[in-house]
């Protein structure tokens, strides 16, 4: 296991290293997870978007979504990393925005402890993580003792991914397994949603490390980013993440 610990560390720093300065705010998934955001966000009055309310990003890859809910909506935002070199990347590109209530802390990989005190939060976002710590369960736990009473927690995993192997995946879900594992620990759902038609084509040029894929693989993801995401949500193939919106 500290040896897949060790792998994601190295994969983190390089991955997001060149998709912050690179891709910059052009990346698919985030672009997903904030377009699903943006329509929570939309209800009638959620009471999470006023008093103050901060919001943590755990594994907050270039931090896109972050920084925008960050201006959209005023709140103090908190991405956590494993990676330092992440987090110092995703701070110096704000250092001098100071009207934005925004910061990266670093998590310790291998406790998944979270420094904050109980009930502190009012919303988290734990996307593409859980399938890659040590103790999802723990972590889990954590994300519910830090959240405030009706605070809410956002969850995205892969799904339907069986034909990959992985390297830096220590587990795999389906919908069912893991709605299972977060009503074990008492959060409830509020919505669900299997999303996401083209990672699998991501997925499979990454895993190939040729220079053909990798620029085949650059290329499908921004062509993705520019593309409505209304439009690709809308395609009829088989979903590549499953989305569960959570509160405590």
């Amino acid at each position: 296991m500290n040896n897949v610990i060790k792998q994601n560390i190295s994969y983190t720093s390089h991955w997001w290293k060149n998709n912050l300065f690179g891709m910059k705010d052009f990346f698919y998934t985030e672009k997903i997870h904030y377009y699903h955001l943006l329509n929570f966000f939309k209800t009638p009055s959620p009471s999470f978007l006023i008093n103050h309310m901060t919001l943590i990003d755990i594994g907050f890859g270039t931090g896109t979504c972050i920084k925008y809910l960050t201006k959209k909506y005023k709140i103090t935002t908190i991405g956590l990393d494993i990676s330092s070199q992440t987090v110092s990347l995703y701070n110096r590109k704000l250092k001098n925005k100071k009207n934005l209530h925004s910061i990266a802390l670093e998590i310790d990989p291998y406790t998944n402890n979270l420094s904050f005190k109980d009930s502190q939060i009012s919303f988290v976002i734990c996307s593409h993580v859980l399938e890659h710590v040590s103790d999802d369960e723990f972590l889990l736990k954590e994300i519910y003792r830090i959240l405030k009473k009706d605070g809410y927690a956002y969850f995205a995993i892969p799904i339907n991914e069986e034909q990959f192997l992985v390297p830096n995946h220590v587990r795999k879900y389906t919908p069912l397994t893991f709605k299972q594992k977060l009503e074990k620990y008492n959060f409830k759902l509020v919505s669900d949603m299997e999303s996401d038609n083209f990672s699998y084509f991501i997925t499979s040029l990454a895993l190939k490390k040729t220079f053909i894929n990798n620029v085949l693989k650059k290329a499908l993801i921004f062509f993705l980013s520019i593309v409505p995401l209304s439009i690709l949500e809308s395609l009829k193939l088989k979903k590549a993440q499953y989305i569960y919106l959570a509160k405590k």
